[in-house]
């Protein structure tokens, strides 16, 4: 992921700051809850949004408390003026800041970072008494701090040591005390903070004598989200905490790896304090602060981050099924399949290899004169393929040097005309509005298997993602921009590409004016909501295999389509809209930075997470997922 996403969405601004859900909809949902486990689903309508705010939460557990907006505040310091450098501060907020963004309901725009030299005394309090003046009655608030930390044995006064801060322990040039934070966070009108703090002496600023609940459940997160929550979570008590932190790197892991729709701090902790030795973490609330009994903060989790975890590789032992292939030999030479020598064969003589990998092979014969025969050969599951290897053509050699920069000749894109890729088959339409060539389908398996022989694009509930005219899935912006260069590289070395024409991915903003087409249109196939069967994209519709869906619509699909079936838009693209999310770039620039992910897919079913507008960041563009992918542009 898909990252999973955050939301800019471009709508009407909604009545008031803050929303009281009341549609059918979420009527639909509190009657589910009075009847079924908070754990048997696995996603919330959490989406709905404003263009001001980046996207809001659509409920809360109880389906009525208004909620506001989710502000992130983290802080992280490895270079300190006058303090010694710690090692992996600043790693540790970052790592914390993607998974918070990637997977739960906070965004880029209601983000604040103070990293190294920024985060300065007068900065992080300035920060506060921004929050203390502009957050409302229904916004939450976490905080994250990773840096130096003490404790006056005197006193019994704990501190944050800004980057500024001094060394003078009688002075305290330039420090924080957590009084002073205590004053910040009590006074913010805001329902909710959460401190999370890993550093020294973090452990004065909590009152630990709050119980946790003895049952969490649907209705302890009803009231928990009702009442007035200040808490802190840190990585020791009142002592010293270690450089390398296994407190950041386990809060990390349970962000990343948790499916619930909610998580409040003590699920959480239960969990983190398991994996951490040697230092004492804490949970508590924020001392005289006006935490009111049985509240908490609550950690709500991105519609789609639920059915789309990353791999985890190293934990999972993958599936490999097989097939047998039939080769009838005209020539002789060493066989090798995707590049694995196998032995030599002989002309006139036919083999028969079993358990081959299913799926497209790249089978070849080098002949000893320097030329070979190859082939892509799809092997299908527990069945049979034959292959023939015949006499490879020569071609004569060149009478002439080639010129460095091969014209654009028959075979090779025309102006203002559409262009196929010569064997791969990729089509491309000639946008004339943007003066660019614009990939017609989403890249397919079998496309990308040309460049990749043994990508696997999975399945979703026993329905397969793998089909040759599928788009291709789990791949990330890296392998996006791979395929890129390899096709560019590919196209020129036959001749057909000029040197100032290359394979991209669109930016950002291009996805967004073909799919706009031009009209300015608030969603794919148009202007109103919801879209009706038959005259818009692969979206989450009555035969979706996954469990929400959008009311009253039918596309005839359980998950990804083949590319030519999921609707084309008037300017003569299909799927741009449904079927599967996909990555963009920032900018054009010969080496692209990621920019998001667009479109949505074939599991996508709320309102806002339709429309042209919506970007799914997933920051570095690391993710993949079943129902991420990617389709080319070609321009200069």
């Amino acid at each position: 992921m898909l990252r999973f996403w955050e939301i800019g969405l471009s709508r009407p601004k909604p009545s008031g700051r803050n929303m009281s859900i009341a549609h059918a909809q979420t009527q639909r949902f509190r009657r589910f809850l009075r009847v079924a486990s908070l754990f048997c689903f696995c996603v919330l309508p959490l989406l709905s949004g404003a263009a001001d705010r980046g996207f809001g939460v659509v409920a809360a557990p109880d389906g009525n408390t208004p909620v506001g907006e989710q502000h992130l505040f983290v802080i992280g310091i490895d270079r300190y003026e006058h303090w010694t450098p710690l090692n992996g501060a600043v790693t540790e907020v970052k790592r914390l800041r993607e998974v918070l963004l990637r997977r739960y309901l906070f965004s880029e725009e209601q983000s604040v970072s103070l990293l190294n030299g920024d985060a300065t005394k007068g900065n992080i309090v300035k920060q506060f008494r921004d929050y203390k003046a502009s957050l409302s009655p229904h916004d939450s608030l976490l905080v994250v701090y990773c840096g130096h930390g003490y404790l006056d044995q005197d006193s019994k006064v704990g501190y944050w040591v800004p980057v500024d801060g001094g060394r003078d322990r009688d002075t305290k040039d330039r420090w924080l005390p957590n009084a002073v934070l205590r004053g910040f966070l009590s006074r913010m009108r805001s329902r909710h903070v959460l401190v999370v703090a890993d550093s020294c002496f973090s452990g004065d600023l909590l009152d630990t004598n709050r119980s946790a609940p003895d049952e969490i459940t649907v209705e302890y997160y009803r009231k928990a989200y009702q009442r007035i929550s200040r808490q802190v979570m840190t990585s020791g008590a009142s002592e010293a905490v270690r450089d390398a932190s296994a407190f950041g790197d386990a809060l990390f892991r349970e962000l990343d790896g948790n499916v619930e729709p909610w998580i409040d701090p003590h699920r959480l902790f239960g969990r983190v304090r398991l994996a951490v030795s040697g230092q004492t973490p804490l949970l508590g609330a924020l001392n005289t602060s006006g935490h009111q009994a049985g509240a908490a903060f609550l950690f709500f989790l991105r519609p789609e981050a639920a059915h789309i975890p990353s791999p985890t590789f190293g934990e999972v032992t993958p599936i490999v099924t097989t097939g047998q292939l039939l080769l009838s030999c005209r020539v002789s030479g060493t066989l090798l399949i995707d590049g694995k020598k196998l032995g030599r064969v002989e002309s006139g003589k036919r083999y028969q290899l079993k358990d081959v990998t299913s799926g497209q092979r790249q089978v070849r014969v080098a002949c000893a004169d320097g030329v070979e025969w190859n082939a892509l050969v799809n092997v299908p599951v527990d069945g049979t393929v034959e292959a023939e290897a015949a006499v490879p053509r020569k071609d004569p050699a060149p009478k002439s040097r080639p010129p460095s920069r091969p014209p654009s000749g028959p075979a090779g894109p025309q102006l203002a005309q559409d262009w196929t890729v010569p064997e791969v088959g990729m089509a491309f339409v000639w946008i004339a509005q943007l003066k660019m060539w614009v990939g017609k389908y989403e890249v397919t398996n079998g496309e990308y298997r040309v460049f990749k022989p043994g990508h696997d694009s999975k399945d979703y509930k026993e329905h397969s993602l793998n089909g040759e005219r599928q788009p291709v899935v789990y791949v990330n912006f890296d392998d996006a921009c791979d395929y890129a260069k390899w096709l560019t590289d590919r196209e020129r070395a036959a001749g057909r590409l000029p040197d100032e024409l290359r394979f991209r991915l669109p930016t950002k903003d291009e996805w967004l004016a073909f799919a706009q087409c031009g009209d300015g249109r608030e969603y794919p196939w148009g202007g109103e909501y919801p879209p009706k069967s038959g005259q818009a994209g692969n979206y989450s519709g009555q035969e979706s295999a996954y469990k929400r869906k959008i009311d009253g619509y039918s596309d005839g699909y359980a998950v990804a389509c083949d590319v030519s079936e999921s609707w084309k838009n008037p300017w003569g693209l299909y799927g741009v809209g449904g079927n599967v999310w996909e990555c963009c770039a920032e900018n054009a620039d010969k080496q692209q930075p990621f920019g998001a992910w667009r479109g949505a897919s074939w599991g996508s079913y709320f309102e806002d997470g339709l429309r042209c507008s919506v970007r799914y960041y997933d920051l570095d563009g690391s993710g993949r997922s079943n129902c991420g992918g990617f389709r080319l542009v070609l321009s200069r």
